[in-house]
């Protein structure tokens, strides 16, 4: 009997030394952080861009010869944390070309050239604020197709954001 309190003693030694040890073992995490918002930004000061072609000749739709600048503005709040701007044209895409806007006439789409080169629609390109390049459309017809004289008309969304 006088074994017990001995016995105690040893098992309540033991259970405070593994405790200490995981402690030892183990470390409090705090994660903290601040949730942002990009600031806003106005494409055109919320406006519609039109693009008038006027008259085309169909035999001159050839080559990117058929071009328009896409004449916009883009206006932002103070940028004070440094965001990444991004610019697409996102619309429905025709059925002969993956890069070209869909137009009223099966055979006939728009591209879009920022500065030389075409962009894909519906995909982000990194641009700069303060010297956004020039975009283009460009008039394109599936190949080997024959177009009947018309009015077109097509229509996309021209979308930037900081990100």
């Amino acid at each position: 009997m006088h074994y017990y309190p001995f016995l105690i003693m040893l098992f309540l030694f033991s259970i405070s030394s593994s405790l200490s040890l995981a402690k030892d073992n183990e470390a409090q995490v705090l994660i903290k952080g601040n949730l942002l918002t990009p600031p806003p930004c106005k494409v055109n000061d919320g406006n519609m861009i039109e693009v008038n072609f006027g008259p085309v000749a169909i035999k001159t739709i050839k080559d990117y010869d058929q071009k328009r600048e896409i004449n916009y503005q883009i206006t932002c709040e103070e940028n004070l944390n440094n965001w990444n701007m991004y610019l697409s044209i996102d619309g429905s895409k025709s059925s002969f070309d993956p890069n070209g806007l869909r137009t009223n006439i099966n055979e006939l789409a728009v591209k879009f050239m920022m500065g030389d080169s075409i962009i894909d629609l519906n995909k982000k390109y990194s641009v700069n604020l303060n010297n956004p390049e020039k975009i283009w459309a460009v008039l394109v017809k599936k190949e080997n197709s024959e177009l009947a004289p018309g009015n077109f008309t097509a229509g996309g969304t021209l979308f930037v954001e900081y990100q």
